[in-house]
């Protein structure tokens, strides 16, 4: 699991280091300087109460709650919401906070039913995240007609035929690239 909730460290320079957090994660800041800093988002995506002094952490901010209003559709999977800040007391200070749907499993009981070819939509494993993921098989009871598959910005995907039918488990970790970390076992049944 990623650590929660994310913390931007204000370090002395001129840039905030670039930080991912999923929607509904808190961030605050922790500062290291030797001076106040006061993150600003331009876009009041999230506003602190007071400056940050040194030493101090600020109060944690919610800035997924700001997605609807920064991206009304709403963010697709595997996209990334670059949310740029700035120090009100320092102009050439400036950070990102890469904002991702919150990571899970969309449905660990998965039904596939073949078309008139046996093959089968792609079915996804996770949801949400930050592109590139990473996977391992623990346990697989999959006829060797389906596999799991590089989806690229989709995640792991089940790929394959329908040509054997049954109810198989699998159990996968999933890891993306801010290590959110899934361990999970699907149910996957095939007719």
């Amino acid at each position: 699991m990623q650590e929660q909730p994310p913390r931007v460290v204000i370090c002395p320079g001129n840039v905030f280091p670039t930080v991912g957090v999923t929607l509904s994660q808190l961030v605050f800041w922790a500062n290291d300087d030797t001076v106040p800093h006061f993150p600003v988002s331009p876009d009041n995506a999230f506003v602190l109460p007071a400056e940050v002094q040194p030493g101090m952490t600020s109060n944690t901010q919610a800035p997924g709650n700001a997605i609807q209003k920064l991206v009304p559709q709403g963010l697709i999977q595997g996209q990334v919401y670059e949310l740029h800040y700035k120090c009100s007391l320092h102009a050439n200070e400036t950070g990102i906070l890469e904002l991702v749907n919150d990571f899970f499993p969309p449905n660990l009981q998965i039904s596939i039913t073949g078309n008139s070819n046996k093959t089968f939509t792609p079915v996804p494993l996770i949801q949400g995240g930050k592109p590139p993921y990473t996977y391992k098989t623990i346990y697989s009871e999959l006829p060797s007609t389906v596999t799991v598959v590089d989806g690229g910005s989709a995640g792991p995907l089940l790929e394959g035929t329908s040509a054997t039918g049954g109810t198989f488990l699998l159990r996968i970790t999933i890891t993306d690239s801010l290590s959110n970390t899934l361990d999970e076992s699907f149910q996957v049944t095939i007719s």
